[in-house]
């Protein structure tokens, strides 16, 4: 009987992460002409979760939903 192959999780790669983290507010201003601009009350609540699991969910589906939730 043939055994099931090992199972080998994917590994997140920190650094390429932060590439991502960097470049993207860029990327989505000059490819999508999108900016980012977060009001003091909404940010001091990101804050106030940062230590705790969260799922942001937008409330309108647009092609922008994606490139926003990641910047």
């Amino acid at each position: 009987m043939a055994t099931a192959p090992d199972f080998y999780p994917p590994k997140l790669n920190q650094s390429f992460v932060r590439l991502c983290q960097m470049v993207a507010p860029w990327a989505a201003y000059l490819y999508y002409r999108i900016e980012l601009d977060i009001d003091y009350e909404s940010l001091n609540q990101l804050i106030a979760l940062r230590d705790r699991r969260v799922l942001l969910l937008p409330n309108h589906p647009t092609f922008q939903d994606p490139i926003v939730m990641f910047l």
